[in-house]
């Protein structure tokens, strides 16, 4: 989740409220996952993409961050259009396997790249929005919903942990990698449990003396103080009035 909320390439967020921004965000993930044909989640996820491209993302970097989700996407793609359902439209037969076929249908074919186009809206508009909004921000537009105190202050704490232990692991792996720790499967497996070992040992120390330190620190549950400035009027007339142009585009 932690490179979600780092701009990948210089550092040009999109300057308005992070809470019109979140409400924003969600409001079009219900228009796409409540979509009933394909246009409405291909526009979005177009429109996000040129958005990213235009606000700086680098295309090498971004499809990176899209190889991902896309093999998802096609795995889902994949398994619909083999479920019977409607007409065939090909079959053929897998030469290691002696007289098995496998048929592809159209209409679970249609189903799965819907269902595939549907996804890819939902994760290029978490790009944009992960790329145009800091994790503070994040986190502070979550407290305005009223997501429970006990959960953002988790949510913080898993960030910052979350990061060190990158840290940590690419440190053990470069010292094993240094002296021929992933020469050979063998070598390999046994290096890796080792660097497993090792995260979860350091983890644990780093997390006991954190807790020693903020109880010293006299810790009384809370660990942001989070404030919230004023609506802007022009803000929530742009996002407004884009909302609304894109709920038009949904009924259609």
């Amino acid at each position: 989740m932690g490179h979600l909320f780092q701009p990948m390439d210089g550092n040009r967020p999109l300057k308005a409220d992070p809470r019109l921004k979140t409400l924003f965000c969600l409001g079009l993930l219900i228009l796409v996952l409540s979509s009933k044909g394909p246009m409405f989640p291909a526009l979005v996820a177009g429109l996000s993409m040129m958005g990213l491209l235009l606000l700086g993302a680098r295309p090498g970097l971004l499809i990176k961050r899209l190889w991902e989700p896309l093999f998802i996407i096609l795995v889902l793609i994949a398994i619909k259009a083999i479920t019977p359902a409607g007409s065939e439209v090909y079959g053929f037969s897998i030469p290691v396997f002696d007289g098995v076929t496998v048929s592809i249908y159209k209409k679970g074919l249609w189903e799965g790249i819907f269902l595939g186009i549907r996804v890819l809206g939902c994760v290029t508009l978490v790009l944009v929005y992960g790329f145009t909004t800091s994790f503070l921000e994040v986190i502070s537009a979550l407290s305005w919903l009223r997501v429970p105190r006990l959960l953002i202050d988790i949510l913080g704490l898993t960030y910052r942990f979350l990061f060190q232990l990158l840290d940590e692991a690419q440190n053990i792996y470069q010292a094993q990698k240094n002296r021929l720790g992933y020469c050979g499967v063998k070598n390999g497996i046994r290096s890796l449990g080792i660097l497993a070992g090792s995260l979860v040992l350091r983890i644990l120390d780093q997390s006991q003396a954190l807790s020693l330190a903020m109880t010293q620190r006299g810790f009384e549950g809370k660990v942001m103080n989070l404030h919230w400035g004023q609506w802007s009027i022009s803000q929530i007339l742009v996002f407004g009035a884009i909302f609304a142009l894109g709920v038009l585009v949904w009924c259609m």
